[in-house]
């Protein structure tokens, strides 16, 4: 049973669930795995855009593998197990059971059986669109199912072909933004007070998304004046500044 009010979700579940049908057509019998923790900046943890666009998963330790037509179902999910030992420290965790209900997974595991589980999911795909970043339990997994895979012939189906940026798939999809996302824009950037920050590496959209925010607030009832470097685009009813 899905959740749409439980807190542990920005958006509605329905908005997730589509998402990975998208993703799911096109997948062509390959599996999809996202880590929590394939981008953690230097200091501290930040949620893995990825797996939250798909799944809405912002807790550490969490990996998603969505794989067509697997045993365990279409879309599996790790977590941290519960330990209220931990907790008290750390913070509450979301826990495997609660975890199914709430993002709506096929099968939820916690993540101490990872190695257990994760190289049976890969087992068979064509290939593995995962993200090579820091080094981790998950991308040690994935890299040994393609070391697998070649040493005892592909043919055999025991593990992917090969490894696949996670990008050729998602980002078309994430440049288009459905009505909840919009509406959420929206409301943010008619804030006339605060700052908003929008990051991200080279190429993800950072610049994009600024214009179609200033385009949006350019109604002529607004002064805005920019400071760029460089100036990317000119825009109506704004001055912009070099």
């Amino acid at each position: 049973m899905k959740s749409d009010s439980d807190p542990a979700l920005v958006f509605s579940s329905d908005i997730f669930a589509a998402r990975r049908k998208r993703v799911l057509a096109n997948l062509d019998g390959s599996a999809l795995v996202l880590d929590s923790t394939t981008n953690v900046p230097v200091r501290g943890y930040g949620a893995d855009s990825e797996l939250f666009y798909l799944t809405g998963v912002t807790e550490p330790g969490a990996v998603a593998v969505i794989r067509p037509g697997s045993e365990d179902g279409d879309f599996v999910l790790f977590v941290r197990p519960r330990d209220s030992e931990e907790e008290r420290w750390s913070g509450e965790r979301i826990g495997p059971d609660r975890a199914k209900a709430v993002f709506g997974a096929d099968t939820t595991y916690g993540s101490d059986v990872l190695s257990e589980h994760l190289p049976k999911l890969l087992a068979g795909a064509e290939n593995a669109y995962f993200r090579i970043g820091i080094d981790s339990t998950v991308q040690r997994l994935v890299v040994g199912a393609l070391q697998t895979a070649r040493l005892r012939g592909a043919r055999k189906g025991v593990g992917p072909r090969g490894i696949i940026d996670p990008g050729r798939l998602l980002d078309p999809l994430r440049l288009v933004k459905g009505p909840e996302e919009l509406e959420r824009m929206r409301r943010l950037i008619n804030l006339r007070e605060g700052i908003v920050l929008v990051t991200g590496p080279t190429g993800s959209g950072k610049t994009t998304t600024l214009y179609g925010a200033l385009r949006e607030m350019a109604d002529g009832k607004v002064n805005i004046m920019t400071v760029e470097d460089p100036i990317e685009y000119e825009l109506a009813r704004i001055t912009q500044t070099q």
